[in-house]
């Protein structure tokens, strides 16, 4: 196709050409435009998909796992935005519908990572004994989401089964918080969850604030034994599959605990993301970051990124801090200057609080945290946009043109780059060239003068006599005499015969 002259002239005489060369080419075309077909109807836009209700994913999630993994993330010049979403979102618990709204809220944010709940409780355990058949209708519901949306998700492996609990008598509400009485098992039972679908856990984070005794029970030396066992059973699987550390709930308490964590690792460090959670004002936001920094550098982690998976401001007057204490307006103005001044001092991604929460999920001082009222309790879940939601988004679109920008540039440097290597080869080339020419030059003045030599001594009278009288317009060569008739300098000319 799109040949010349005779070539494109047999093609057209013959559209299917009888040489193995014009099949080969019109095979791939045909392939070609049937693949593009094909993406272009199976794989719908999130704006397409948004649009029409979502029908739940069948009850099997798994067998497709084995084939998602090996295309998950293969796009490493990929845009990853450094905004994502804390979104207060559990897989086990909370209906296909609202899952949908929080997971089309990312897409339209633009944001890098949602960041969902994965409790291995409701997963494993049934009535304080191990189920039979783990229940992934949740879990297979969130994969498929996230699949069809093109979201990355970060899964927070929480709860402790009744089962493997060490505190079974506290009862279904408490048994969650203790530690396993076999690490083993709990590895095991986290990296079947990511087992279930590769492509969509590629982070996973173990456990959340443990040093919260609202959340665990256990010490620094439980959670580091829980944090080897999960993160070896899923790289012994699963290598590509990055291990997120949990991160404390405050600076002040939370560093002394995980001294405990570290001296209990020893010099292991089975983790490839450190973590923490900043709630602070704007002035203290960029020293909160670096003092994080700080930490995780004097325990030898300063080369690892650092995510800020909880990133919050309220939007309840009562709990504001001056001069941000205006309601909604002020939240949008904290995230607008704050985001930036996190990126700036070191966190790789800000993970901002998505909804707003319920007395039974949280402080009252955290309620209003969300970029969006969002009722959880019943249908149709209505949903409301505070103005923080369109901030947050603009800033995501300008890191994204920054980005691009910085992109743009790269590659233009790198094309000056080549340009100028390329420049530079050629250069030396000629000068080889050219140093070769020279070579040959003085190897055939050499030659030449070597004959005008021999000529003269076998014949000196009749050589006296021609160079009297050099040949016009040639050349005079170096310690010789000039090329003339007599010599015969020139290669292939006889000299003419004198006539006195």
């Amino acid at each position: 196709m799109f040949r010349r002259g005779k070539e494109t002239a047999a093609l057209s005489a013959r559209p299917w050409a009888r040489t193995a060369r014009a099949r080969a080419l019109w095979g791939l075309t045909l392939a070609a435009l049937l693949a593009t077909a094909a993406a272009a109807v199976a794989a719908p836009t999130p704006a397409a998909a948004s649009s029409t209700a979502a029908a739940p994913p069948p009850g099997g999630g798994a067998p497709a796992a084995a084939r998602a993994a090996a295309t998950a993330d293969a796009r490493s010049d990929e845009w990853i935005s450094p905004i994502s979403l804390h979104s207060q979102t559990y897989a086990c618990c909370m209906p296909f519908e609202l899952k949908e709204k929080v997971v089309r809220e990312a897409v339209d944010l633009g944001a890098g990572f949602l960041r969902v709940d994965i409790y291995l409780d409701a997963l494993f355990d049934e009535g304080g004994r191990r189920r039979a058949t783990p229940d992934f209708s949740g879990i297979d519901e969130m994969i498929w989401l996230a699949r069809r949306y093109h979201v990355r998700l970060l899964a927070i492996m929480v709860g402790t089964p009744g089962y493997l609990s060490t505190c079974p008598q506290w009862g279904e509400r408490s048994w969650f918080k203790c530690p396993p009485r076999d690490v083993g098992e709990y590895g095991r039972l986290v990296a079947a969850v990511v087992a279930r679908a590769p492509d969509v856990f590629r982070y996973v984070e173990i456990g959340n604030e443990p040093d919260g005794d609202w959340v665990f029970a256990g010490s620094p030396s439980d959670y580091a034994a829980m944090v080897r066992s999960a993160a070896g059973a899923i790289k012994a699987a699963f290598p590509q599959t990055k291990i997120v550390l949990a991160a404390p709930m405050t600076a002040g308490g939370g560093m002394p605990w995980f001294d405990g964590v570290f001296a209990a690792l020893g010099g292991a460090r089975p983790f490839d993301v450190v973590n923490a959670h900043v709630r602070e004002p704007l002035e203290r936001v960029r020293t909160a970051v670096l003092r994080w920094r700080r930490y995780y550098s004097d325990h030898g982690l300063g080369g690892l990124p650092l995510w800020l998976t909880e990133f919050a401001y309220p939007a309840d007057p009562r709990w504001q801090v001056p001069p941000y204490n205006g309601g909604e307006r002020s939240q949008a103005a904290y995230y607008e200057r704050a985001i930036p001044l996190a990126l700036r001092a070191g966190a790789d991604q800000v993970f901002v609080t998505l909804r707003d929460g319920y007395l039974h999920e949280q402080d009252e001082r955290f309620l209003s945290e969300g970029m969006v009222t969002l009722d959880i309790t019943r249908a149709p879940y209505a949903l409301r946009r505070k103005r923080a939601f369109a901030t947050v988004k603009a800033l995501v679109a300008r890191f994204r043109r920054e980005w691009e920008s910085s992109r743009a540039l790269a590659a233009a440097r790198a094309a000056r780059t080549a340009r100028a290597a390329q420049a530079a080869r050629a250069r030396r080339s000629m000068r080889r060239r050219s140093a070769a020419h020279r070579a040959t030059g003085r190897r055939l003045r050499r030659d030449a003068c070597a004959r005008c030599r021999t000529r003269e001594r076998a014949h000196p009278v009749k050589h006296r006599r021609a160079r009297s009288r050099p040949k016009q317009n040639a050349s005079p060569a170096r310690g010789c005499a000039p090329p003339h008739r007599g010599c015969g300098a020139r290669r292939g000319r006889r000299s003419a015969p004198r006539r006195d």
